[in-house]
């Protein structure tokens, strides 16, 4: 390894070629964070080096005392194999947003100073971005060559004679890259236009001269990965997914010799699908909060079949890979749990069973158990059947417990048991009667699985459950109490909750004149049961809403859902305490149909 400073001019001034290799990330600098910075760092020493400049016989000079702007390190690597017509060529082992946005903001340059008149300079910074006075491939005609992901514009923005490539989002970031450096150089000149031969001699000088970085030179067997890894907390830091794809990179050179294909193979979809760079929001989850780095996270916990914190990740995955040192298999497994998350992911909130399940996690809000169904789609795979019933069961146990408390807390200290519970099973078929077992092995506050007797208990009283279950609950029974040959299928999911004895039930709700406070008490407790609920499509007015039952029921009777047809057909005369509880114990049949307890579910998934 070789260490010297270098300013742009030193790096760029030879014969050569600096390539960015597939695997590298995308070009991520944008305006706020690093493109106006570092023309406000680039402006600020081409205006202190006009104010020392000395003219002698039409020809400046600076003053040398002027301290360079330091950018960093950019480590770079001999490459070993080239043909005899390539370029002298360097891989970029880090560094390449600074190197890119630099030739960019040298081709804008160039650019405005040929629009200025200013030729001379030009070409000047022509000589450090292109090879033009050496016979070379026309690959090597540029003095940087990305060659992976997002930088189709690159070749073009340098050479603009090139058909423009396909664009894609990364790549027309590099486009409004050049395009910023154009307008901010114009404005400058245009500022600066009483001597633009100074000013362009000032601003040339400032990039080419007064730009420096710490380079640091790899020989051909250097560990490239190692040295990258321990230089990431610079710039934009690395994520623990990009942290763990360069260990396997490290590991495909190591065990397989090449790492080009491996890349294009295994890992090339999470830098060419925009949909991995977007962002994951489950409760829990924290940090960078894209999808890449939630695989990765979920991936790790499912190998090890224990719950790894998230800024730890990297570390339990790079443990990972060094004693399995397999990187093939590995590999296979990172992608198939992509496929997994992916699909599950993109399922549909329809109106199907999983697609029902779906749409209850995510009105609660629940997404902690996201790596145990990667787990079972892997292992499932193909056997839809078996994963729907799996899936059931998740439903039927997070549905019990939200009736029961309104806590989701205690959920993911669940899924190392489970994990491991199916992992044992010789036969995947029993993995339904797996997780009953599980889950009916439960007994603390925080995670059991309530019986019918403790959901009822807790429903028929004062019931103040997590926004969104009570409406989860009730659109379930409408479905399950409609008639053959209904209009409808489902219950919309759009319905409005609404009480049926108002929460302000003192002016049109009166108790008999010796009510004591025990019956006041009962009147309270009933109101915030499940019987006391229903669903509208559309929501009672404020007036409507503490009205008398008399005047609701008028408005229940234009309301077709099953579940009013119900209230008018069974309770058409008075609405109290004890017709509460009455269809609140009705209500909890079909629930406890809908949802049924382990050893029914267990009957259900009964293996012949």
């Amino acid at each position: 390894m070789e260490a010297d400073e270098a300013t742009i001019e030193d790096l760029f001034q030879s014969k050569i070629v600096y390539e960015v290799p597939r695997y590298q990330r995308q070009y991520v600098w944008d305006e706020k964070s690093q493109w106006e910075p570092l023309w406000q760092d680039v402006k600020d020493i081409a205006e202190r080096l006009i104010d020392g400049a000395e003219e002698k016989d039409g020809e400046y000079t600076f003053d040398e005392e002027i301290v360079p702007h330091f950018m960093g390190a950019v480590v770079i690597k001999r490459k070993d194999k080239i043909s005899a017509r390539s370029a002298p060529t360097r891989i970029v082992v880090d560094g390449q947003q600074r190197l890119t946005t630099i030739l960019l903001m040298m081709k804008a340059m160039s650019n405005v100073l040929d629009g200025v008149g200013q030729i001379e300079h030009a070409d000047i910074l022509r000589e450090l971005t292109h090879n033009t006075h050496y016979r070379v491939q026309d690959s090597d005609a540029v003095k940087l060559r990305p060659t992976g992901i997002g930088y189709n514009s690159f070749r073009s923005l340098m050479n603009p004679d090139e058909e423009h490539d396909t664009i894609d989002s990364a790549s027309d970031r590099l486009d409004k890259c050049c395009q910023f450096y154009e307008d901010k150089i114009m404005e400058w000149f245009i500022s600066h236009e009483d001597d633009l031969d100074l000013s362009a001699h000032a601003l040339r000088s400032a990039v080419a001269e007064k730009l420096q970085v710490a380079r640091i030179t790899l020989a051909v067997n250097d560990n490239e990965h190692e040295i990258f890894e321990s230089l990431n907390a610079r710039g934009i830091s690395l994520t623990e997914f990009d942290k763990s794809k360069n260990h396997m990179l490290h590991h495909a050179l190591k065990e397989i010799g090449e790492q080009d294909e491996f890349y294009g193979k295994y890992l090339e979809r999470f830098d060419s699908e925009t949909w991995w760079s977007e962002r994951y929001s489950q409760p829990g989850f924290v940090g960078v909060g894209n999808r890449s780095n939630a695989l990765t996270w979920y991936w790790i916990t499912v190998m090890k079949r224990s719950m790894v914190k998230q800024e730890e990740v990297y570390q339990h995955i790079r443990q990972y890979i060094e004693n399995k040192n397999d990187i093939i298999n590995i590999a296979e497994s990172f992608y198939k749990y992509a496929d997994a998350f992916e699909e599950l992911e993109k399922q549909l909130e329809d109106y199907t069973k999983l697609g029902s399940y779906h749409h209850r996690r995510s009105v609660l809000k629940i997404g902690q158990f996201a790596p145990m169904f990667m787990a079972l789609y892997v292992r499932l795979r193909g056997r839809k059947g078996i994963f729907t019933n799996c899936m059931q069961i998740f439903d039927n146990y997070l549905m019990r417990r939200m009736m029961y408390s309104r806590s989701a807390n205690g959920f993911r200290s669940l899924i190392p048991r489970l994990l491991i519970a199916i992992d044992d099973l010789d036969d995947i078929r029993y993995a339904p009667h797996a997780l009953i077992d599980q889950f009916m092995s439960l007994n603390s506050v925080s995670n059991k699985w309530p019986t019918d007797e403790e959901i009822s208990n807790r429903m028929l009283n004062s019931w103040f459950p997590k926004n969104g279950v009570a409406r989860l609950v009730l659109e379930e029974v409408e479905r399950l109490i409609l008639p053959t040959g209904a209009a409808y299928r489902h219950a919309p999911r759009d319905l409005t909750l609404e009480h049926i004895m108002p929460e302000d039930w003192e002016d049109n709700w009166h108790l008999h004149n010796r009510a004591s406070s025990r019956d006041r008490q009962r009147r309270l407790t009933s109101i915030s049961s499940i019987g006391n609920f229903t669903l509208l499509r559309k929501a009672m007015n404020s007036t409507l809403s503490n009205s008398s039952y008399e005047r609701k029921l008028e408005y229940f009777k234009l309301d077709n859902l099953e579940l009013n047809k119900h209230l008018v057909t069974e309770y058409p005369d008075v609405w109290n305490e004890d017709t509460i509880r009455e269809r609140g114990e009705w209500i909890l049949s079909k629930v406890f149909e809908i949802w049924p307890h382990g050893d029914a579910l267990k009957q259900k998934f009964k293996i012949k």
